[in-house]
């Protein structure tokens, strides 16, 4: 009986003994898996390509980055330009000079008509007053009858003039000489082109304080987000523009994006020339309204430094007194998304 009671026992604590293994050998398995598990999901450490020397932001790519990034160098040009003051303007809405030039076309077709019907009534006249001199041929009814239709063409005809100089006068007085000519001088183009918004009419204002400075024949057009086209001067404005007083003017410019009823920035040359470089629109890349461009420091690292926006040209911006130096010019945005990413912490 004791023997059976004593084996008993050694079998259950044998098995006792080997679940309690078996539960220790799962325990340590499974904080063996989440530590494998925690270290795979633990963020890979990556060198940071931004740094900050002298308070400039830094950029470095290896060579091999840039180059299948397609990041393009390129050296500033040397520039000599004329200074420029800033003044302000908004886009024109031509509605009221198209309903002008409609209103001068139609008082033109009903004098052409009138015209024809007075050449035509005085022929006739002149017919029957031939054959009413030959031997009365015709009676004087017929004649006086003929000659009062020639005479009520001809007052016509003076009715219609009257109307079409008003639709021209009309013209000179709210859009200045030389626009009124392109109406009735007939210079379809030019006004085809504004009627299909391919380009625009600007009213540019002067700045109160440019005495003597008389409006020059082109001009640099800044509309929103700093992109600049190049406009050439129409004419003086007959009416000045009731948000900015002063002498206006009109330029007429490319659409380029620019809509009716938006303000913009017109740069005018005045003043002695300068020298300095031209820091191509493809280099620029816009942050916080600022103008800013990436700058080779060595093969690999690039500087961001703002550009001076006082000065647009086509195509780019005039740096007065800038240096020659190697800018990117192909790639900015790249570098610039680069910075930035690295800013946001991996994981948050």
């Amino acid at each position: 009986m004791n023997k059976s009671r004593g084996l008993r026992s050694l079998i259950i604590g044998t098995v006792v003994a080997g679940f309690s293994a078996l539960v220790i050998w799962g325990f340590i398995a499974g904080q063996k898996e989440r530590a494998v598990e925690a270290e795979r999901e633990q963020p890979v450490a990556t060198p940071s390509r931004v740094s900050v020397e002298q308070g400039e932001p830094i950029v470095t790519l290896d060579m091999k980055t840039q180059a299948a990034s397609a990041i393009l160098v390129s050296p500033l040009q040397p520039e000599s330009r004329q200074q420029r003051i800033r003044a302000y303007g908004a886009v024109v809405a031509i509605q009221g000079l198209s309903d002008i030039a409609n209103n001068y076309a139609s008082a033109q077709a009903q004098l052409q008509k009138a015209q024809a019907g007075l050449a035509a009534a005085r022929r006739e006249y002149e017919r029957l007053q031939g054959l009413h001199r030959d031997d009365r041929n015709v009676s004087d009814k017929v004649l006086q009858a003929a000659e009062a239709a020639w005479r009520g063409s001809e007052a016509d005809a003076q009715s219609a003039r009257v109307a079409m100089k008003s639709a021209a006068d009309n013209l000179r007085t709210q859009w200045g000489t030389v626009i009124a000519k392109w109406i009735t001088n007939g210079n379809a183009q030019v006004l085809e082109r504004l009627l299909a918004q391919r380009d625009v009419l600007v009213q540019v204002t002067l700045p109160g304080d440019a005495a003597g400075i008389t409006a020059p024949r082109e001009a640099m057009v800044q509309a929103l987000g700093g992109k600049s086209v190049a406009s050439r001067l129409v004419s003086a404005a007959p009416r000045i523009d009731a948000a900015i007083q002063g002498l206006s003017f009109y330029y007429l410019a490319p659409a380029a994006g620019l809509v009716p009823g938006m303000h913009v920035v017109i740069w005018l040359p005045a003043g002695p020339s300068a020298e300095g470089v031209i820091v191509p629109d493809s280099a620029v890349v816009w942050w916080q309204g600022k103008a800013w461009a990436y700058f080779q420091k060595d093969a690999t690292r690039f500087a961001r430094r703002p550009v001076p926006a006082d000065h647009p040209v086509e195509n780019g911006w005039f740096v007065p007194g800038g240096t020659v130096q190697r800018v990117v010019t192909r790639g900015a945005q790249m570098l610039f998304s680069e910075e930035f990413r690295a800013q946001v912490k991996v994981g948050d």
